[in-house]
């Protein structure tokens, strides 16, 4: 699944993005027409010939149900009879009925948005009324969010901030999205990494330790595209191997291949650090067209993984694995 842009009222209670708030879910708290509460109208039905009270259930997608209230016949009961006062009868008799067009659907939402990932110790969420005005049920997709179905917290791709560069547009939980306008010099005492403005432009300043993720519906960094690129990866079958979970000796095995000239195993570190860079190529071992092995055995620690690729007399990689962190080599992603 994707994230797609949709209006708002098509995903009422579940989780989308928003600019303006960033991870949200939307509650629909009350509804009304020409400033009249939406539980003292009714609607014609066709079935029983009679008008009905307005039923809805703030769930879900309530897109088509706001715009067929501007199409369908709805009266309010007429206050000119003492004994209508109070009355609660879902149904309206004819003497009682009072014709109302809709002119101004306002829709009043409970905003919950999240204030923290679970990075920093735990999902919180604060939230505040908003109140959207539609004059025409064109008005209900002018207001538009990004879903994708059960999206989480995991859904986020967070930002490599060393790599910020000005006019990137990144997503600072708590805030929505910001674009920044100026980097500031690192490191420095509190940490800072660049100053960026929101959406209603307030400035905002971004530290490594932040909650900084890539926009969902925006052009993301994969990290792992060199890790999980191949190129006719059977040829070489390489298989990697460690005498124990704590050895730092590493053996990788290859299949030779007649055409090569020489033979490159690169390593790579994954790092679980915030905010920065999580593949790091850390060596690239040129070996003999008549050697289909490479003994490393300085490696402490884990997150280690090897690529192998084979070059031919013009300098062209003719056969390249994906990455192998033990065994086999496999693919890769956060």
């Amino acid at each position: 699944m994707s994230w797609r842009k949709v209006s708002v009222f098509e995903c009422i209670g579940h989780y989308v993005f928003m600019d303006q708030y960033g991870f949200c879910r939307f509650e629909i708290k009350n509804i009304t027409i020409n400033g009249i509460n939406l539980f003292e109208l009714f609607a014609y039905k066709d079935e029983s010939k009679t008008y009905e009270r307005i039923g809805f259930y703030p769930s879900g997608n309530c897109a088509k149900f706001l715009a067929d209230l501007f199409s369908i016949d709805i009266a309010q009961r007429k206050k000119t009879y003492a004994e209508d006062y109070g009355y609660l009868s879902d149904y309206l008799n004819s003497y009682q009925i009072e014709s109302v067009k809709p002119k101004s659907i306002k829709v009043e939402l409970s905003v919950h948005y999240r204030v923290a990932f679970n990075y920093n110790g735990g999902n919180q969420e604060t939230s505040i009324h908003e109140i959207i005005e539609l004059k025409s049920k064109e008005d209900i997709i002018k207001h538009c969010c990004w879903f994708e179905e059960n999206a989480d917290t995991s859904s986020f791709k967070m930002a490599i901030l060393p790599e910020t560069k000005v006019d990137d547009e990144l997503y600072l939980v708590g805030v929505g999205k910001v674009k920044v306008c100026s980097l500031i010099k690192y490191p420095n005492k509190e940490d800072k990494v660049c100053e960026a403005t929101d959406c209603s432009g307030k400035r905002q300043i971004i530290k490594m330790s932040s909650e900084v993720f890539y926009l969902p519906y925006g052009k993301i960094i994969d990290e792992y595209a060199d890790l999980n690129h191949s190129i006719d990866e059977l040829k070489l079958s390489p298989f990697v191997s460690r005498h124990n979970n704590q050895s730092p000796l590493y053996n990788i095995y290859w299949s030779k291949i007649e055409e090569a000239r020489s033979y490159h195993v690169v390593l790579y570190k994954l790092n679980v650090f915030k905010n920065r860079r999580h593949v790091l190529q850390i060596a690239d071992y040129e070996v003999d067209r008549n050697t289909c092995f490479l003994s490393l055995d300085n490696l402490a620690g884990d997150g280690f993984v090897f690529k192998v690729k084979a070059e031919d007399r013009n300098g062209n990689i003719i056969a390249e694995s994906r990455g192998a962190i033990s065994g086999l080599a496999r693919n890769f992603e956060e």
